[in-house]
């Protein structure tokens, strides 16, 4: 599951919140896909078991579709 930090309705911090209270969602692999390098975030984020952090900016999307395959895998 991909979500980002910021998001129309809810922000990704609070979508994994929701997540992590669904039986499936405890379990499930997340990885925060943003634009925010904002090291006040990332404890919080590690804290609900995100499976990586990664920063669009930095990457191209065929390295970031490789990560996530790799982490997967």
């Amino acid at each position: 599951t991909l979500v980002d930090l910021i998001m129309p309705k809810v922000d990704g911090i609070g979508m994994l919140r929701k997540i992590r209270l669904d039986p499936w969602g405890k379990t499930a692999q997340v990885f925060v896909l943003t634009n925010l390098n904002d090291a006040d975030k990332i404890p919080e984020v590690t804290e609900l078991d995100c499976f990586d952090y990664i920063i669009k900016s930095d990457w191209h999307i065929d390295d970031v579709v490789s990560k996530v395959l790799e982490r997967l895998t």
